[in-house]
């Protein structure tokens, strides 16, 4: 499945080769580096991307405003390389009593490019980067990815401020990828790793949320 999956991939780039988007790859390459990861093509790869904060009511998680799970391979020829990927988030259906906590749930699997939403027929440029954190690799495809999701909802159909947001399901989706296919975590080296003593872990493990607000 994995064969075909990546065939898809170079089939689309070369039907749409004047949308190859290289700062997807680069961002993405960027964020592994920091894992002593270089990327390979016919290898699918996991990345957690984090929105810039608006500094408004809408920031459900301290410094950021969502979190989604990123999962692709690259793509292309040697200096101009892409990352066609799909994007994976929890969002609410809609608002219950004017907040988010309480809302009904569902999952989303959206096309993905690198600091960038969908509008009309094409992109446009997010107004603040996001952030990527690489997460592993993984054979699972994205229909599998999806129907496991799926999955989540059903256990938690109510949004819950600390135990149904964005980075629980985000975290979620990624040990129920790790039980069902072959996966392993980034290691690195250990004594140049601070991830768990950075203000965005601490921040992300003591202010959890989400809320359904666009991406602009």
């Amino acid at each position: 499945m994995q064969f075909f999956y990546l065939l898809l991939q170079f089939l689309s780039l070369l039907a749409f080769g004047l949308a190859v988007n290289t700062e997807s790859y680069t961002v993405l390459q960027t964020a592994a580096a920091r894992r002593g990861i270089t990327m390979q093509a016919g290898t699918i790869y996991m990345f957690r991307e984090l929105w810039a904060p608006r500094g408004d009511a809408t920031d459900c998680i301290s410094g950021y405003a969502h979190v989604r799970l990123i999962v692709g391979s690259p793509a292309g020829l040697a200096g101009n390389m892409d990352f066609r990927a799909e994007a994976y988030d929890l969002g609410v259906t809609e608002l219950t009593n004017g907040g988010v906590v309480g809302s009904p749930t569902y999952v989303e699997r959206a096309e993905w490019r690198a600091n960038q939403r969908p509008q009309g027929n094409g992109w446009v440029r997010v107004s603040k980067d996001n952030v990527y954190e690489y997460v592993g690799v993984t054979t699972t495809v994205a229909d599998v990815i999806e129907n496991l999701g799926e999955q989540y909802p059903r256990d938690h159909p109510k949004y819950a401020m600390r135990t149904a947001n964005c980075r629980t399901f985000v975290d979620w989706l990624v040990g129920k990828i790790a039980q069902g296919a072959t996966w392993k975590r980034a290691i690195g080296d250990r004594s140049k790793r601070q991830d768990k003593s950075t203000i965005l872990e601490r921040a992300l493990q003591t202010f959890p949320g989400r809320m359904q607000f666009k991406q602009f």
